[in-house]
């Protein structure tokens, strides 16, 4: 699990070095330099999200409510979006983006059985 996290990490960080090429380039069309930057900012703020989950802010029932909303959220606009690129970057932001969402989820589920 840890492996794969790591690689998820790797693929945003990979995305934003690719991001400031794709919202410079003029030759793509503004729509798409802007869902690019929406997406990356998207799957961005999703490993946010999880890494929140696993500090004090965790134990709160009412916070983790809003912060599996907010997860379910960006994960529903980060798929869209990082579709739209045009490079590598998309592939790692879909798999960013889906193992984040999907390892968040699984931490909510553990957390509620325990």
């Amino acid at each position: 699990m840890l492996a794969v996290l790591v690689v998820a990490l790797v693929g945003i960080v990979y995305g934003w070095s690719k991001s400031y090429d794709e919202v410079r380039n003029a030759d793509l069309r503004p729509w798409r330099r802007t869902l690019a930057m929406v997406g990356i900012l998207a799957v961005t703020l999703q490993a946010a999200l999880f890494i929140a989950i696993w500090t004090p802010l965790g134990r709160h029932n009412t916070l983790v409510a809003w912060l599996t909303r907010g997860e379910a959220l960006f994960f529903l606009v980060a798929l869209p979006c990082a579709l739209t690129r045009k490079d590598r970057s998309r592939w790692w932001l879909l798999f960013s983006s889906t193992v984040l969402a999907v390892f968040y989820f699984l931490t909510i589920l553990v957390s509620e059985v325990a």
